[in-house]
């Protein structure tokens, strides 16, 4: 009886309806494919296929099945407790049919998923749901009193819900008494009750929200309420507007109760890597008439002829407006404004950079000055010279240089070489690399120093070199790999210790105390010393760009000791 039953499960149904896995009927010539023809398991035109524990043939052409239906039509699938089956004609004169499908309905068709109490369907997908609930392509989940589909790419929904929060609580959404969703493209809502945590926010009599799957559909974003002891309470809101696959723009407008408007622009753009640039810009204007500013751009841009071009400011119009509109706390709480703009050109080993930059840092009343206006640098990195085994490099800079107070700085060119050769030498358990460096360094200026100690940078050029020499002694090492099958970071790990020694001499810098100070290329001193230590290195197979693994070290620690000894 189990063997008859499960035969009568299988239901062979005459005509273009049939079951799976089998078919029967003459053969004929080969069926048309399903428009769009994309999903490989979907059927051909005019067929379907049902499981069902039983089924029953009502009259001519009319079927009902009982028992976990499950049904295939064209590529949807429909499961249910229970179904009715109606063949019907087309226009064209061949046979269609119509699915009345009747408890806890499910309806899965690509990506999408809705489940309900009732649906009612035919070939085209052309159908109604009744209580429903479910996902709709791109990543928005929807409930609704009826679902009604009009076709592969429209929805109609009466006294729905809707959002894109995936959490079992959602952190928003929004209610309307009706809308239509237009899959991978946008909704269009009317009588919108914006929700937070299911709490009312806001009313909106129609609401258009772009869900296709890029993100990046041109519209108004949603507006922000806020209250600030203060800004006093503010409103704003902003438009989007994608200009094309790799550029778009935000556009912001806010209103602040006790100070006034706010207007911010940003304009993004995304090109073959590394070519990208971000340009934030935001301008106040208070009740008073006076404006203030900020501005935050970042942006790398390769250039014809292989130049790279940089582009980096944070600057503002004063702390005061810092302090009280910007909502970042690294931002609100930043004593330091800058630019920096850069070219660079890569010749084989050789890098030529011109670059400008400039920082302020405030002290309270006074303001720090930095900056290189301009500089221009060629460092050749170290590579071997031919089979030799030696390595060579060198960096060569120049640099227009401004160091002081607002009121009161210096600016002096500084010229600096520095070449270095090494012949790094491996043994079987130990690596030495030693290494000979020469820099010379030549100031515009430096200091005066005065009988009474005072200093002033009025003094005559300077010239400052040195030699260095060191030895580099890293290992014997010794690891251990451990495997970690499944392991949701790596499937293995590797653990390496072992010691490093460092030996550097330096000679003695004469006339330390006149070398103007700017930064850490000035404050070479002579020195004789020994630096021992342990070093530790965890390492973790990991997929590259490439999708390749390698090695990637993810955490490492040096416990180590330095030993001076005093020149002469």
């Amino acid at each position: 009886m189990r063997l008859l039953a499960a035969l009568l499960a299988l239901i062979v149904l005459p005509g273009p309806v049939g079951a799976e896995p089998a078919q029967v009927g003459r053969p004929g010539p080969p069926k048309k494919p399903p428009a769009g023809g994309t999903n490989p398991e979907a059927l051909p035109e005019g067929e379907i296929r049902v499981r069902a524990g039983n089924q029953e043939q009502i009259s001519k052409g009319r079927y009902k099945f009982r028992d976990f239906v499950d049904i295939r039509l064209g590529d949807m699938r429909i499961q249910a407790d229970r179904a009715d089956v109606d063949e019907t004609l087309k226009p064209d004169g061949t046979k269609g049919h119509k699915v009345v499908a009747e408890g806890n309905v499910v309806f899965l068709r690509g990506e999408e998923r809705l489940s309900g109490e009732r649906l009612e369907v035919d070939d085209s997908g052309k159908g109604t749901f009744t209580d429903a609930l479910g996902f709709v392509e791109p990543g928005v989940f929807v409930e609704g009193r009826t679902i009604e589909r009009l076709d592969d790419k429209t929805y109609r929904v009466e006294g729905g819900t809707f959002t894109s929060c995936a959490q079992p609580n959602p952190r928003w959404g929004f209610s309307a008494s009706s809308a239509k969703i237009k899959v991978n493209d946008k909704i269009i809502a009317k009588n919108v009750l914006f929700k937070v945590k299911s709490v009312p926010v806001f009313y909106l009599p129609v609401l258009y929200y772009p869900i296709r799957d890029d993100q990046r559909s041109t519209g108004f974003l949603l507006p922000h309420l806020g209250n600030s002891s203060t800004r006093g309470f503010d409103i704003g809101g902003g438009f989007f507007w994608a200009m094309g696959r790799s550029f778009d723009q935000t556009f912001y407008a806010d209103h602040y109760s006790r100070f006034g408007w706010g207007f911010g622009h940003e304009f993004r753009y995304l090109q073959d890597a590394p070519s990208r640039g971000v340009f934030k810009t935001y301008l106040f204007r208070a009740d008073g008439g006076i404006w203030d500013w900020d501005l935050d751009w970042n942006a790398l841009q390769v250039l014809p002829g292989k130049v790279k071009a940089t582009v980096n400011v944070r600057q503002y119009s004063n702390l005061t407006f810092q302090q009280r509109f910007q909502d970042s706390f690294n931002l609100a709480t930043t004593r330091t404004k800058r630019y920096a703009f850069g070219l660079q050109r890569s010749f084989g080993a050789d890098v030529l950079q011109v670059s400008a930059d400039k920082m302020d840092t405030y002290f309270g009343d006074d303001t720090r000055v930095q900056g290189h206006l301009p500089s221009v640098s060629l460092r050749h990195f170290p590579k071997q010279i031919g089979k030799t085994g030696i390595v060579v490099g060198y960096e060569a800079k120049a640099d227009d240089l401004k160091n002081g107070f607002a009121d009161q700085s210096d600016t002096y060119w500084r010229f600096d070489f520095a070449p270095e050769v090494s012949r790094p030498l491996s043994l079987s358990f130990i690596t030495l690399t030693p290494q000979v460096r020469y820099r010379y360094t030549r100031y515009q200026t430096s200091y005066a120093i005065d009988a009474d100690g005072t200093s002033a940078l009025v003094g005559d050029p300077l010239d400052r070199s040195f030699f260095e020499g060191g030895l580099d002694v890293r290992g014997p090492n010794f690891s251990r790999v451990f495997s970690a099958p499944g392991g949701g970071y790596s499937d293995r790990f590797k653990h390496v210790i072992g010691p490093e020694i460092s030996w550097t001499y330096r000679t003695r810098v004469e006339d330390f105390n006149l070398v103007p100070k700017f930064d850490g290329t000035d404050y070479f001193l002579g020195t004789n010393e020994i630096n021992y230590g342990i070093v530790q290195r965890f390492l973790a197979k990991r997929p590259g760009p490439s999708g390749r693994t390698s090695p990637y070290e993810f955490l490492s620690w040096r416990v180590s000791q330095t030993y001076y000894v005093q020149i002469s």
